[in-house]
């Protein structure tokens, strides 16, 4: 049986990521389901490194796998990514060119229902309430 191991993750999010091949790289971390806990770990450690561009191929992949596990039920790869997932935005929330991604991919979760309405809003006024002040990078 192969390993399954940070640097058999890491390799994948380099290869698959990089040609926007979610749809493998989702159905493969899937595929492992017993490892989210690693998967969710790697992917902060991923992001917390990535340039910008790079964070928002990971933020969308990551939106991917969370509504591709919350249909088959896989609510603990939810949890898992959920505490790390915010934890990221806070890592590109200050980047104007991220922004508009973060408030789309926010209204996407509420309307289905992917996340509580409370973390969505408190989410969204910190987005509008930094932007208003113009704590933005850009």
């Amino acid at each position: 049986m192969p390993i399954f191991n940070e640097t058999v993750i890491r390799q994948k999010f380099d290869k698959h990521l990089q040609n926007s091949e979610f749809k493998i790289l989702k159905w493969f971390f899937i595929h492992h389901k017993r490892h989210f806990k690693l998967i969710a770990r790697v992917w902060y450690e991923e992001i917390s490194v990535a340039d910008t561009k790079r964070k928002i191929l990971f933020l969308q992949f990551a939106h991917d796998l969370i509504q591709a596990g919350h249909k088959m039920g896989l609510y603990q790869l939810e949890e898992e990514f959920t505490m790390y997932l915010f934890r990221a935005f806070e890592l590109v929330e200050q980047n104007i060119k991220v922004r508009d991604d973060l408030i789309k991919m926010l209204h996407h979760w509420e309307n289905r229902g992917l996340y509580k309405s409370e973390i969505i809003t408190i989410k969204m006024d910190f987005l509008h309430l930094n932007n208003e002040s113009g704590n933005f990078i850009l």
